[in-house]
């Protein structure tokens, strides 16, 4: 068990569930880049959290903290854009 990835995916499972207005527009349009990134960052956090490390490397990868890291980079300058 990785216990800072796997607090950090269910905290951001628990924001977008709470605040899901975050993937919206100024006019209210979803936009659907940020949730795709914030689904694959949750998803790799908590994969990786709970242990599982899949033997693929490219699935190795979309699930390792680095990519985790880059999607949740890449969501910030989608939302702070």
């Amino acid at each position: 068990m990785n216990w800072p990835l796997l607090l950090l995916g269910i905290g951001q499972m628990l924001l977008y569930t709470v605040w899901p207005r975050l993937f919206a527009d100024a006019q209210g349009h979803a936009d659907h880049l940020a949730a795709t990134l914030a689904g694959a960052a949750m998803a790799a956090c908590i994969v990786r959290g709970v242990g599982y490390r899949p033997q693929t490397v490219w699935i190795a990868w979309l699930f390792s903290p680095a990519a985790a890291l880059l999607f949740l980079a890449l969501l910030a300058a989608r939302l702070l854009r």
